[in-house]
């Protein structure tokens, strides 16, 4: 019977028994259904453990896994050949009664699991002889469920679905199990410490705008710092990792939080009304939030706000430039120690973002990301607008109390 569990997932068992009956005279056969279109995306798992008791030291069964037809000439092979397919031999003994055997992305087709006992010649009291095999036959998107160092992720390309793992810290194989080049637990520990530290660059921004009055890009500097280094905390695989929420969410945050990093603080620079801007501001970040959910790792959901953004600030200071008649910003000292030093940080960060970073030196190259994008929006934040009233509170009150004296009546009164 098959029995669908989940996506790329299924459980094969017998209807009214729990093991196969084998006998020495005719194959045992069992089919597996794998025809449905969406099975060919995993990996199927067989395994088949013998009972003790009947076991004998001479005897031993055989098994081949084949798909289109099954495999039922054991008296005179024992390849598991057949005309449409080469098949997966497995067998049994006494001294080894388990065999498992994983088949990845199976073709779509009913498979035949075939068990036969196997009798040594010239032995009569084999022929009578019966072996229960129990079996357990699985479809599974990915073995362990890519274990402690991995990730099972799903594609879905033109109606197929195909499941894989994908391996961290430098592990490998079909389920992260090769340890080949993989990092040590103090390697995995620095590399998540240098992610999540590097996040409190973002520090640097806040500060300079809660001292110049942008409470509302401090808050997105703020959500963007927070969520990018439990982001990070919970990215990391094996020893070094801690999740306060979903994965998925926490990436989208993150995500969000960058964008939305950027988009700010290049309209902040423009210098708009402040109406204006704080709607470019809400209805940029909707744009951005609409872009990640159709394509979170798309390039061109930073990259396009930005440029829009970038457009907006250069026709607000062409404007300006073109109304003072003289160059925007005027202050040199602006454009030496601000300006030029902010725009290389973000040039620099950029090109680090789309063409050098690698899973090999992604601790690194990424740490150098939070670094030069916290620092290049701490720099070409604007200075404050001029009518901008300080923390201070200088408001005096319009009524107060005074005491007066009143020469004609000889009396103090109170105004």
């Amino acid at each position: 019977m098959r029995e669908d569990t989940d996506v790329v997932s299924v459980h094969f068992q017998l209807l009214d028994r729990v093991s196969v009956r084998v006998c020495p005279n005719t194959p045992s056969m069992m089919r597996l259904r794998l025809n449905t279109g969406m099975d060919s995306g995993g990996s199927l798992t067989i395994s088949l453990r013998a009972n003790k008791t009947e076991m004998r030291n001479e005897t031993i069964i055989v098994a081949c896994v084949n798909a289109a037809s099954p495999f039922l000439g054991f008296n005179s092979s024992l390849n598991c050949t057949t005309a449409f397919f080469q098949g997966y031999p497995l067998s049994l003994s006494a001294w080894s009664r388990r065999a498992n055997l994983i088949i990845p992305y199976p073709e779509t087709d009913n498979w035949y699991l075939s068990l036969q006992l196997m009798c040594p010649e010239n032995t009569e009291e084999c022929e009578q002889a019966v072996v229960h095999v129990e079996t357990t036959l699985y479809l599974v998107p990915c073995l362990n469920d890519c274990g402690p160092y991995g990730q099972c992720l799903l594609l879905r390309r033109h109606s197929y679905l195909y499941a894989g793992c994908s391996c961290k810290a430098g592990w490998r194989g079909w389920s992260c199990t090769d340890n080949s080049t993989a990092q040590t637990v103090a390697q995995q520990r620095a590399a998540a410490l240098l992610l999540t530290l590097s996040n409190l660059m973002f520090l640097a921004p806040i500060t300079v705008s809660v001292k110049r009055f942008f409470l509302v890009e401090a808050s997105v500097y703020a959500y963007t710092m927070f969520f990018s280094t439990f982001y990070h905390a919970c990215d990391q695989p094996g020893e070094a990792v801690l999740c306060i929420l979903n994965y998925d969410t926490l990436q989208y945050c993150d995500f969000l939080g960058s964008g939305a990093a950027i988009w700010v603080t290049i309209l902040c620079m423009a210098r708009l009304k402040a109406v204006l801007k704080y709607v470019l501001f809400l209805l940029g970040t909707l744009v951005i939030a609409m872009s990640l959910q159709l394509d979170r790792r798309g390039i061109w959901n930073m990259l396009g706000p930005c440029l829009f953004a970038f457009v907006i600030m250069a026709s607000m200071w062409t404007y300006r430039c073109g109304h003072r008649r003289q160059c925007y910003p005027t202050s040199w000292q602006r454009w030496t120690f601000y300006l030029l030093p902010g725009i290389s940080m973000a040039s620099v960060g950029v090109a680090i973002y789309t063409s050098m970073m690698t899973s090999d030196n992604y601790y690194y190259t990424h740490s150098i990301w939070h670094v030069l994008l916290a620092g290049s929006a701490a720099l070409l934040l604007p200075p404050p607008d001029e009518h901008t009233e300080p923390w201070t509170c200088s408001q005096k009150f319009p009524c107060h109390y005074q005491i007066c004296k009143n020469d004609r009546e000889e009396l103090y009164t109170v105004t």
